[in-house]
């Protein structure tokens, strides 16, 4: 199927499915690079609304199966919860290929599986240390590793918005003014193939791929100026005013930042052997 067609098939509002077909699209090009194939089993790890979950579904075929497990209980997103996006999903024509564990974590599925992937996921996890454990287990689960997330790194001028947003955020994560949200742990591309290493895996191709036509800069940058008004009072009540300063910066720094306008970050994806 064509990202239009898959875009159908997860957005039920026509006009959210848009920006759900950009999504797909990349996830789309993502995935055919890394070759998935017709039988195989997947297990993807961070599945969240699905959006490459009905991707692999797609590319594995009739004879193939997607496992999609995330941390993250069936209410948690919005405006749509990852629980009716999945539920949606399971009864469609591809529902049949895919199985959903939501409220899960790798430890809590069996293997084997052919691949494991992690889309745009890393930063979801709570720490450096959790990312190793879970590709550690993916390790004895699976001969191939695929993953792609964000590259930190800004390439061009509109992208430093992005990047912004992400910082604030931290700044009012680390402060314990920030409890939702879905960054925790911001990685660079760098610290990620390092831990990917770490855990046993040989990295077999790395490739970046431009995203800046994703809307996720802008949705990132508009989390980071509504919470920054509330992170910015909490940590003056704290008796935190230098903390309060340097959080009333960060959002300054975004502000310039936005008017120069607002692209996602490029993304990067890498593919690794056991």
């Amino acid at each position: 199927m064509d990202p239009q067609e898959l875009a159908a098939l997860l957005a039920p509002d026509p006009s959210a499915r848009e920006a759900q077909r950009a999504e797909i699209a990349f996830r789309c090009r993502l995935i055919d690079r890394w070759k998935v194939m017709a039988g195989e089993r997947v297990l993807e790890l961070g599945c969240g609304q699905g959006d490459a979950t009905i991707v692999l579904a797609d590319r594995v075929g009739p004879a193939g199966a997607v496992l999609a497990v995330d941390a993250a209980g069936p209410g948690y997103g919005a405006p749509v919860t990852i629980g009716a996006s999945m539920d949606r999903l399971r009864t469609s024509a591809l529902g049949p290929r895919i199985d959903v564990r939501l409220g899960s974590e790798i430890e809590d599925v069996d293997g084997p599986f052919d691949r494991a992937v992690m889309v745009h996921g890393s930063w979801y996890v709570a720490s450096y240390g959790r990312l190793l454990q879970v590709l550690r287990q993916a390790l004895r689960m699976a001969p191939r590793l695929c993953l792609s997330d964000w590259d930190l790194v800004p390439s061009r001028a509109d992208q430093f918005a992005h990047h912004a947003a992400i910082s604030l955020q931290m700044q009012a994560r680390g402060l314990g003014l920030l409890t939702d949200g879905n960054v925790r742990t911001p990685v660079t591309r760098e610290q990620v193939r390092e831990a990917v290493v770490e855990a046993g895996w040989t990295p077999a191709a790395e490739e970046a791929i431009a995203t800046s036509q994703l809307p996720d800069g802008a949705w990132e940058v508009a989390t980071a100026l509504a919470v920054a008004p509330e992170a910015i009072a909490a940590a003056s009540e704290g008796g935190r005013s230098a903390r309060a300063v340097w959080l009333r910066t960060q959002q300054e720094v975004l502000l310039q930042a936005r008017r120069l306008g607002v692209a996602s970050l490029d993304s990067w994806w890498m593919c690794a052997r056991r």
